[in-house]
């Protein structure tokens, strides 16, 4: 009778004992899951700021090279109209502009975001080295017309007069860009993605390949 009882007691604690022991559980699990899904989300939110950071920085590149390409094309047609009243004036100013192109990796850096986020490699494949390519061939030539003196060669007006095209057509290309986007979270996300970026920066990559 004893040993009935001692049997009963030993079911009855290791009843209670199962009876604490899955509230604990589900407990527990519910944590896991809650805490699992909410580095999850904040994991996603991450991802999401940094891809819309990389978007607007992306923005500005555009932007700053569309401004280069306004300011540089302003600047090679009026040096082609001062050069025939003026020729040393327009050399100095051609040195200077020089100076300004060395230090200037504008156009170089959107081709490189366009590179890194392209929806098709393909097509970008190098954009960032023809633009490098450009701008060095670029200030070059301004540096040379800045060292010579007296009226302008023929040469000298030919190649001032192709660096004016070359900058037109990007102006032209880079124009089409939305800017209107700007400010908008998916948009700078899309942006990052290769989106409105990749279509443009074949189109000046088009440009700088010819």
């Amino acid at each position: 009778m004893n040993s009935q009882n001692s049997q009963n007691s030993q079911n009855s604690q290791t009843t209670g004992k199962r009876s604490f022991a899955i509230p604990i559980i589900l407990v527990l699990l519910v944590f896991s899951v809650t805490s699992n899904v909410l580095l999850y989300t904040k994991n996603i939110r991450h991802n999401q700021e940094q891809l819309e950071e990389r978007g607007m920085q992306i923005f500005q590149a555009v932007v700053k090279s569309k401004e280069q390409a306004e300011e540089l094309a302003a600047f090679t047609a009026a040096l082609l109209e001062e050069h025939k009243s003026s020729a040393d004036k327009a050399r100095a100013k051609a040195a200077t502009a020089a100076v300004f192109l060395a230090k200037d990796n504008t156009l170089v850096q959107l081709q490189q975001h366009a590179e890194a986020s392209a929806l098709d490699e393909a097509n970008l494949k190098g954009a960032a080295q023809n633009a490098e390519q450009f701008m060095q061939e670029a200030t070059a030539v301004l540096q040379q017309i800045g060292a010579n003196s007296g009226p302008w060669s023929a040469e000298e007006e030919q190649q001032v007069g192709e660096i004016n095209d070359k900058y037109k057509q990007i102006l032209d290309q880079l124009s089409g860009f939305p800017f209107n986007i700007e400010g908008y979270t998916s948009s700078m996300i899309r942006l990052a993605n290769g989106y409105e970026l990749t279509p443009i920066a074949e189109k000046v990559n088009n440009v700088l390949a010819q």
